[in-house]
């Protein structure tokens, strides 16, 4: 949070994995992290200066918070280096345990708080899932607010994983925040619109539907259904 409000002018990224992530990634890219949560940021501009004082700034304020450790990139190969387990975080849900069947059994949730909730909404939620016998991978576009919840399951873990889900969106809620930032507009996150919204706001969405959209053609069942429920 104090990143995110800190005059860094170059600081372009700001994404997080959760030590369960770090353990994933390293075992998915043979990589040799830390396995805490672990603050990933990108710097970008025309001066060299500039750039390497904002990160300095950034790991004044990393260690200011009880920072262990602080590891700057400055070339490619080093960047790409520390950024790929940030990029391929699904990818190491999806081989965190080889018993899992891939594609199918990786659980991509997501919800958005604003962020002076941030913290203490991100550690509830990992919270619920490590309660039910489940491994939580986060991995956060954390200067947004919005973080993700990548779990990978067995099929007889599903409904679990629902239920800690519906969990973590009320958590959300109550925070003052989104069921979503990215994952589920359509058709996953449907059942907590009125939740959200009120139905005040989703019948306004509805009326605008109806009148542009007569014949329901465009697009049909989503986000919200026609008819009050």
């Amino acid at each position: 949070v104090q990143f995110r409000h800190a005059v860094l002018t170059s600081l372009t990224r700001c994404e997080m994995l959760n030590g369960p992530g770090i353990e994933a990634t390293n075992k998915r890219f043979n990589m040799q992290l830390d396995a805490v949560p672990t603050l990933f940021l990108e710097f970008q501009g025309d001066s060299e200066h500039m750039l390497v004082s904002d990160a300095r700034k950034a790991e004044e304020l990393a260690r200011g918070n009880n920072c262990t450790a602080y590891r700057m990139a400055m070339n490619g190969a080093e960047i790409d280096d520390l950024w790929e387990a940030r990029r391929g975080c699904w990818f190491a849900a999806r081989d965190w345990n080889n018993d899992r069947k891939p594609l199918d059994n990786v659980y991509p949730g997501d919800c958005c708080v604003p962020l002076s909730q941030l913290p203490g909404v991100i550690s509830q939620a990992e919270a619920v899932f490590t309660a039910s016998g489940l491994m939580p991978i986060m991995c956060c576009h954390i200067a947004d607010g919005n973080f993700h919840l990548t779990v990978p399951y067995s099929d007889a873990e599903r409904p679990t994983v629902m239920e800690c889900d519906k969990k973590v969106v009320e958590l959300t809620l109550s925070a003052g925040g989104t069921c979503t930032g990215e994952h589920g507009v359509g058709l996953g996150k449907m059942k907590y619109m009125k939740a959200e919204h009120g139905d005040v706001h989703v019948n306004v969405m509805r009326s605008v539907k109806r009148a542009l959209d007569p014949l329901n053609i465009m697009n049909p069942g989503k986000i919200f259904t026609l008819d009050d429920d």
